[in-house]
């Protein structure tokens, strides 16, 4: 399964390539991977986050937009 999965998320980065710069889309796959994995983790394995994991997901949510606006 994971290896399926980094296929996908390969294809889809070259086709999100065709859209986005490199130094606009890295940042933002890193990050949005990151919050999404947070937010798995929350749900999936009811883990709590601290008021810094909180800070961390909401900065980078904010730097996404700002990144792309």
């Amino acid at each position: 399964i994971g290896a399926l999965l980094y296929i996908c998320t390969f294809f889809l980065q070259v086709y999100l390539l065709k859209f986005f710069d490199v130094s606009k889309l890295t940042p933002v796959l890193t990050i949005g991977s990151m919050i999404l994995i947070v937010g798995f983790g929350m749900w999936f394995f009811g883990e709590t986050l601290s008021l810094k994991q909180y800070l961390g997901v909401v900065l980078g949510s904010i730097s996404i937009y700002l990144i792309l606006h």
